[in-house]
């Protein structure tokens, strides 16, 4: 396995455990919403199911990409790559600003999500190299 896939894997893994948190509710901390809690709900949960599909999509993409050696699936692998990346922006942006706002706890949060936007960047950018040498 070359670095850009092992990068994609984690990338996945990640995302998914982080959708996952967000549809089962658990992990992250809503409460300064103060009584507007539990409004944010029914995004919050789509956003996870959006990113758990995502991740399984990129984790078959990777098997493919490993089996295939065919150029066309590493910018297959790019395409949700950047897809999985886009949807990470949102949550980055929101927490801090939470975190702006004196709510520390949201700084584990960011922290979470870029973790995952570094592992992706580490992809694209060895993926990047393997296609350049190709």
């Amino acid at each position: 396995m070359n670095k850009s896939y092992a990068y994609a894997v984690v990338a996945a893994l990640l995302s998914l455990a982080i959708g996952a948190c967000y549809v089962g509710d658990v992990f992250f901390d809503y409460g300064f919403l103060g009584p507007e809690i539990g409004s944010e709900g029914e995004t919050v949960q789509l956003w996870g199911y959006v990113s758990i599909g995502l991740s399984i999509v990129l984790l078959a993409a990777v098997i493919c990409a490993m089996n295939a050696e065919l150029k066309w699936t590493n910018y297959v692998l790019l395409g949700i790559l950047f897809l999985l990346c886009f949807i990470q922006l949102p949550p980055v942006f929101l927490w801090l600003f939470v975190m702006l706002l004196g709510e520390w706890g949201a700084a584990v949060s960011v922290l979470l999500h870029c973790l995952v936007l570094v592992a992706m960047i580490g992809s694209v950018r060895a993926m990047r190299r393997a296609l350049v040498v190709s």
